[in-house]
């Protein structure tokens, strides 16, 4: 520690006057205080070993008005300070138990506000990771974020550093433990927030069925807005806060929240070998979403309560599992599938591909529909590799063989075992709708960095919920110009043009479109597979696109054909 510095700032918290004591805890204590005539202000003295620097270093080079403004910062012995402007006013939790929900404009409003100011924090590189009504005041101007006790910068932080549980009911699924926590955490909050702000209804949990009961009585645009902000999965979410503020904005005017995005199977298959010239010519320019025609409705379930059924179900199975002993069971050399599957092994250490495997996992729904669902569910071909890092890179193709059931969320699960038979991991990838007759690819990694002998790619048994009767079509699109090229890593890129043709019947969508690259050998094989995202483009429009692989270890390939999905 500096010596000199703390002294000076030792001078510097000597001259400040505590007015009052606002809060105080284990992650430090918080005063209103002032300086000689000059004040009130804030300030906030943290442990030293629980203080971010970065993150007040970073809150200082913002310019919004709706975060707090950094007046200075200091050492002492045992604590690091931060003093800040502050700003009169009760907290959105204080308004809504006093006042009620707020009305729906006076919501806009507070949407609007917080997506400034995280559009600036977010362009700044940091995450608040905490945004809940306690931590945000209504002033006279407006809405302010404050408590940045959770906030950090991604790019600076490692895996192994543990995800901040944020304000329960408001954070984010994957800041319980899903995945890493990115700018789309705070977009999923403002969503919550929002809707809490709205009904007045605080959420007991992550529930889209709660979140939708909460909402029914909002005006159409500003409830598709928030159920799209709230989406499980974060590529589904708004990807922006200017995004999301933008489309709360779209909600005040009743242009609703933006048309579904949805896909068909359009598939450009190029010879090109890797290393080909790389993508040329001026691209299209992006077209924002046709927020003005919301496409007409199926009645099929939203994905957001399949996927939060689909995460209470796993709970109950692993719960089973453990009872069962299944923890202390020893392991069967040959490999016990267990269940009713039909398991797709691949035997070969680095690369395998297979195809026309019918493959159906144990489940325990009932019904004709599941039990049609389950025959129809088949993987057409996988392919899988190991990357220089130990995981697997993976392939695959699932098709709907029915002609008269709608799959809404097929799973796939990907087991990679050891040359005993053991299992050493097992993933799952969630996939959007599958209607009779289709197929759909999809790529990505799997594993823990433990090297498989043999990887099995199979289709979980569909659960009664995700399940429906009648036909359909996804919604099409042409994609043309497709070209591969490597980056400065070695690594594939596929880049091309995608143009949204005509909707189809897809009952939810996020106005994100999959673009699935596949790669295939001399023998027509599949070798690899890879997924970008883009906006989903107006109805007749074209937007760019780019597929890049994420190392430079991938298969030789001759041909490359890209599929795009609904997202």
């Amino acid at each position: 520690m500096d010596e000199h510095a703390t002294l000076h700032g030792m001078n510097i918290d000597d001259a400040y006057v505590v007015e009052r004591r606002l809060a105080c805890g284990p992650a430090g204590t918080t005063e209103l205080v002032t300086l000689g005539d000059v004040g009130p202000f804030v300030r906030k003295r943290l442990p030293r070993e629980r203080a971010h620097r970065v993150v007040w270093a970073v809150l200082s080079q913002c310019e919004s008005s709706r975060l707090p403004r950094i007046r200075t910062t200091y050492e002492l012995p045992d604590e690091f300070v931060v003093v800040c402007d502050y700003v009169p006013g009760d907290t959105l939790a204080e308004v809504v138990e006093r006042e009620g929900a707020l009305a729906p404009e006076r919501a806009r409003a507070l949407a609007h506000d917080l997506c400034e100011a995280l559009a600036d924090l977010h362009a700044h590189g940091a995450v608040h990771r905490d945004v809940a009504p306690a931590n945000i005041v209504l002033a006279k101007d407006g809405a302010h974020l404050i408590d940045f006790g959770c906030a950090g910068v991604p790019a600076l932080e490692d895996d192994s550093q543990k995800n901040p549980q944020g304000t329960w009911g408001f954070a984010a699924p994957e800041q319980h433990g899903f995945t890493m926590v990115d700018a789309r955490a705070d977009l999923y909050a403002v969503g919550r927030v929002v809707a809490y702000a709205a009904t007045g209804a605080r959420p007991e949990g992550n529930s889209a069925r709660e979140l939708r009961a909460h909402i029914a009585g909002l005006p159409e645009g500003l409830r598709a807005v928030i159920e799209r902000a709230c989406a499980f999965e974060p590529s589904a979410r708004y990807q922006t806060a200017a995004d999301l503020g933008a489309a709360f904005a779209g909600a005040a005017s009743g242009a609703g929240a933006g048309s579904q995005a949805a896909s068909g199977q359009q598939t450009a298959e190029v010879q090109a070998a890797s290393g080909a010239p790389a993508f040329g010519g001026a691209p299209s320019p992006t077209v924002p979403p046709d927020f003005a025609s919301p496409r007409p409705r199926r009645s099929m379930r939203r994905p957001l309560l399949a996927v939060a059924t689909l995460v209470l179900v796993a709970a109950i199975a692993c719960g089973a599992w453990f009872a069962s002993g299944g923890l202390f069971a020893p392991a069967d050399p040959a490999g016990d599938r267990g269940g009713d599957a039909q398991q797709g092994a691949v035997q070969q250490q680095d690369r395998a591909p297979s195809g026309g495997q019918t493959t159906v996992g144990a489940g325990t729904s009932t019904g004709e529909l599941v039990e049609e669902a389950a025959k129809a569910l088949t993987i057409t071909e996988s392919s899988w590799y190991v990357s220089s890092g130990g995981f697997v890179r993976y392939a695959v193709g699932i098709a709907n063989t029915d002609d008269d059931v709608t799959a809404l969320f097929p799973t796939v699960l990907i087991t990679g075992r050891d040359a005993d038979g053991n299992v050493l991991f097992s993933d799952t990838q969630v996939l959007n709708s599958l209607f009779p007759g289709e197929t759909h690819y999809w790529g990505g990694q799997a594993g823990n960095g433990a090297a498989p002998a043999s990887v099995e790619f199979s289709i979980a048994r569909p659960g009664d919920w995700e399940v429906e009767q009648g036909s359909g079509a996804s919604s099409s699109y042409t994609v043309s110009g497709v070209m591969t090229s490597q980056d400065l890593l070695g690594g594939t890129v596929v880049t091309g043009e995608l143009t949204f043709v005509a909707r189809g019947d897809e009952a939810y969508g996020s106005n994100q479109v999959a673009i699935v690259a596949i790669g295939r050998d001399a023998q027509g094989q599949m070798v690899w597979g890879e997924v970008g995202f883009v906006s989903e483009p107006a109805v007749g429009a074209t937007v760019p696109f780019e597929v890049t692989s994420l190392g430079s270890d991938v298969p030789a390939y001759t041909t490359v054909e890209v599929h795009a999905y609904p997202w």
